[in-house]
């Protein structure tokens, strides 16, 4: 039976080596790329600690329908409480939403500035000019989507919270008529948001292609100069 045996690299090759890596001109990622990498973890955390507290007051008010709306004389106090804690909530939910979905818009862009990295970083390590695709116009627009997805879904909630007042009032009259343009307004926030991760991906998309159109350039390059 065969024994095989691993090839250690000599010491002389792997100095070479690392001297050719540490060489390399450094690539680095964009201003918003390196703002994403930070941002997109407390967005994340925020948009959980609002859905999951969102979950545990409908819970709990779900829990006291009965002593709002019982058999017995109504307690007009807890039912204008229980009405404006159902005018609010929807909002502060949609706002949790709002971060989850701009955390995922960090997490695309933050990628986006991993692959500039190691595209350069392949690149010079073949012996070849860096070159990168013109800037997409996709890669401008998605984040200003992200911010104006952020900006409507603090819109809404500013709106829910102003109905929530009004609905521990009694107005439910001003509450019933701003209920359907609110709804859409929120189901707005979420459309442009997702169209923001997809333009997102579609800009990934296009540095991949890029990206593996180049090295097959490189290794042609390469391959015909060796021979």
């Amino acid at each position: 039976m065969a024994v095989r045996t691993a090839i250690k690299p000599s010491e002389a090759l792997t100095q070479r080596v690392n001297a050719r890596v540490a060489a390399l001109p450094p690539v680095h990622m964009t201003a918003m790329q390196t703002m994403a990498t930070f941002l997109w973890r407390p967005l994340a955390l925020m948009g959980i600690l609002m859905l999951a507290s969102g979950a545990i007051i409908a819970g709990v008010s779900s829990f006291r329908v009965d002593e709002f709306f019982g058999l017995a004389q109504p307690d007009l106090g807890a039912e204008a409480t229980f009405t404006s804690i159902q005018t609010w909530l929807p909002g502060y939910q949609f706002m949790g939403m709002g971060f989850l979905f701009a955390a995922i818009t960090m997490v695309v862009a933050s990628l986006l500035g991993r692959l500039r990295i190691l595209g350069g970083t392949v690149q010079t390590s073949l012996g070849a000019q860096v070159r990168f695709p013109p800037f997409p116009m996709t890669a401008r627009i998605f984040p200003l989507l992200m911010l104006l997805g952020l900006m409507v879904f603090m819109a809404q909630l500013g709106v829910s919270a102003w109905l929530a007042t009004e609905a521990k009032s009694g107005d439910l009259l001003t509450v019933a008529t701003h209920a359907d343009w609110l709804q859409g307004m929120r189901i707005a926030g979420v459309g442009i948001m997702l169209a923001g991760i997809a333009l997102a991906l579609f800009t990934i998309t296009g540095l991949m292609r890029f990206m593996a159109r180049r090295v097959s350039e490189v290794a042609i390059q390469a391959i015909e100069a060796d021979s």
